[in-house]
Parts: C-alpha cells; sequence; structure tokens
C-alpha cells in the first residue's frame, strides 16, 4: 500500500495547546517524520484558524467550516458529529483511495456511507465520548448546557457504539478505553497519547512551589483548581501556582479564598507553561473523572519533579508507580508536606525512564503501532 493517509480532525490541530490538538498534531508530524504523505481535513470554528504550519508537514490541507444549526439539535445524530457532515470532505476522500483516520467519534459522520465501502477506516477515540459528555451533564451548573449535554449523552450512547462496530479498528488512548471498546470492536489497539516529548526532561532537586495547571475554562479543571486552592493549600505554608487558559480570569478569582500563598497565572504561553511544569517542585493533578488520558499528566511526567494525583487521574494507565497518591485534603497535605522534604534524584529520572517505555508511552513505539493498523509499510 502506498505511504498515503487521510487524517480528519475535530478541528485545526494548531496550536497544540489542549489535549486533542497535541495528540492529533504530534500524530501528524511523526508521521511525516516517516515520509507519510498526509492529506488533512481539518473542521474550522471557534477562535482556531488557517495555519501555515500544517502545510509543512501535509501534503493538502483542507478545510470545512463546522455548521452549527439550531435545528441540529433535534436531530437524532449526535450534534457534535452532524455539524461536521459536510459533502466536500466526502468529495475530496474519494480523490484518493488512502486509508482513513477518523480522530475522534467527532469526524465520523461519513464513515458508513457507501461511498466509502472498502476503503481501510480507523477512528482514533480519545474518550469514551457518551461517558464524558455524561460527565459534564453532572458537574454543569448553568441549565441550558447540562441539558445539552445530558441529551448529546443519550445519543452518543447510540451513535458511538454502532460507529465503532463499522469501523475497521480503533485505537484506544488509555488501558480502560480500550477494554471498553472491545466489548463493540475486537480489533482495538491501545496507542497512547503523541506528545511532544521524545525522552524524560525533568530535573534533579529541588524547586520552591507546587503546581496545577490546565484549562481553566473547563469545569473539570476550575473545580479541581477551586478544591485545591481552598481545600488543600488553604493553611500549610507552600506557594502554589494555578495556571492555564481562562477567558474569565474572574471567574476563577471570586471563587479562591485570599491567600497570598498562591497566585493565578493565566493565559501564558506554552513556553512559560512548560518551563513552570519543570521548574515546580510538585505538580498536583486532581480529577473528578477517568475516561481518555489526561495528557496534563505526560507533560507533568515527562517535564516535572514529583506529581501528586487522585486515583482517578492515574486509573487505567498503569503510571501510578510514578506518583504520589493521595484522595482527600488531609492525605494531600501531608503528601505535600513530606514531598517537599525530598530532593528528585537521577535514580527517579531512569525509573521514570523505563516504566514509560516499558507500559509504550512513547512515540516511536506508538507511530509503529498506528502504521501497523492502518497496513502502511515503514
Amino acid at each position: 500500500m502506498n505511504k498515503e493517509l487521510n487524517i480528519i480532525t475535530l478541528d485545526i490541530p494548531f496550536p497544540p495547546n489542549y489535549g486533542g490538538a497535541i495528540d492529533e498534531f504530534y500524530t501528524i508530524k511523526k508521521l511525516y517524520d516517516l515520509g507519510i504523505k498526509i492529506y488533512l481535513h481539518a473542521f474550522q470554528y471557534g477562535e482556531r484558524k488557517p495555519s501555515k504550519e500544517l502545510e509543512q508537514y501535509c501534503t493538502e490541507v483542507h478545510y470545512y467550516e463546522r455548521k452549527r444549526n439550531l435545528y441540529d439539535f433535534f436531530n437524532k445524530i449526535p450534534f457534535i458529529v452532524k455539524t461536521r457532515d459536510h459533502d466536500l470532505l466526502l468529495n475530496n476522500l474519494l480523490k484518493n483511495n488512502a486509508p482513513i483516520l477518523f480522530e475522534g467519534i467527532h469526524t465520523t459522520y461519513f464513515l458508513s456511507d457507501p461511498a466509502l465501502k472498502g476503503r481501510l477506516k480507523i477512528i482514533r477515540a480519545h474518550n469514551i465520548e457518551q461517558d464524558y459528555y455524561k460527565f459534564l451533564a453532572k458537574f454543569e451548573k448553568n441549565l441550558l448546557k447540562k441539558i445539552y449535554f445530558f441529551i448529546e449523552s443519550v445519543k452518543l450512547k447510540n451513535y458511538e457504539i454502532n460507529v465503532i462496530k463499522n469501523a475497521d479498528s480503533i485505537a484506544a488512548i488509555s488501558i480502560g478505553d480500550m477494554k471498553r471498546i472491545k466489548l463493540w470492536n475486537e480489533n482495538v489497539e491501545l496507542i497512547s497519547s503523541f506528545h511532544p516529548f521524545d525522552n524524560v526532561e525533568s530535573m534533579i532537586g529541588k524547586g520552591k512551589y507546587a503546581l496545577f495547571h490546565g484549562n481553566l475554562d473547563v469545569s473539570e479543571n476550575k473545580t479541581a483548581a477551586e478544591f485545591l486552592a481552598n481545600k488543600v493549600f488553604n493553611d500549610i505554608n507552600i506557594p502554589f501556582i494555578i495556571a492555564g487558559k481562562c477567558k474569565k480570569e474572574n471567574n476563577i478569582k471570586r471563587h479562591l479564598v485570599p491567600n497570598s500563598n498562591i497566585q493565578l497565572l493565566t493565559n501564558i504561553s506554552d513556553e512559560k507553561m512548560n518551563d513552570l511544569i519543570r521548574n515546580a517542585h510538585l505538580n498536583v493533578l486532581y480529577t473528578t473523572q477517568s475516561t481518555g488520558l489526561k495528557l496534563k499528566l505526560i507533560f507533568s511526567i515527562f517535564l516535572g519533579r514529583f506529581i501528586l494525583v487522585n486515583n482517578l487521574m492515574v486509573e487505567n494507565t498503569d503510571l501510578a508507580p510514578l506518583c504520589e497518591i493521595a484522595n482527600d485534603e488531609k492525605e494531600m497535605k501531608k503528601k505535600i508536606l513530606n514531598i517537599f522534604d525530598d530532593y528528585f534524584t537521577d535514580e527517579m529520572i531512569e525509573k521514570r525512564k523505563k516504566i514509560l517505555n516499558d507500559l509504550g508511552y512513547m512515540n516511536e513505539q506508538n507511530v509503529k503501532k498506528l502504521l501497523k493498523m492502518l497496513q502502511i509499510n515503514e
């Protein structure tokens, strides 16, 4: 088979500044490095704009407007899928006979189209989307959004299972997701998220602060930041930084109890964020849901020193041996104080390298798995 591939992304994967875009962009970059001709099909909406950067790695880049109409809310097909129904996409896919990689359930509107019968079709599953939208509904405070997320989760329950059954195979992002998907399609492979790192870059020694980072416009991250600031770092004398994208900083600030040890940094550059992760003594990661794989965990492992998580953050990842684990504020306070008395050593870095390699979290391992699924020879 020729070394060429169609990739459909749910939005424009540059800049790679959030989980899905990071995985998509570094998948493209790694495939390009191996000489794969990539025909990229990206949906455009919101603030993300066409990117010259993508043209460096792709033979062709096609952009499609995501058409969001009110009546699509009432369609039996999930809104995240129906709004990516674009005839030009199907026409462009028919211009070659290359395999098709659908990045996310969002992009699968044409997967079962008769015109694509006989084509090799792989889904990259970033989450179990029905579970993710159910979680969003549970924690959303805005009533209209809560209703939308709930209805979408119901639609996804049927759609997701059927479309996965119709794919040739699935690239699951976590062990837990892989086990679940295997109930619907036995042809599933674990391929961890692609990322910017070729090796562990953690530094030995001690840092001076603890860090929580994430997109603070996402309810899960906002809830985590408030919990850590108000319940964990509220009465221990450890500098704590909360950092991440945030459209309305006051929406975070007004929920934080005033504390001179706590600093909020919003909308900083990717370079600054990586420096914060690298120089922290401790990266604290907390979540209330376990679907998918958290890229903040991957970044902290490859860049940071000590990592403190709750069980849900590392559930179905096998990465618990690289982290300290605590599940309530009392346990977290104790762990944090102990960690700040410790030094990060060369031995800890070597352990990190070995476990990441053994578990298949390195890009080189995962691109080989992906090429095998796509029936493309290196």
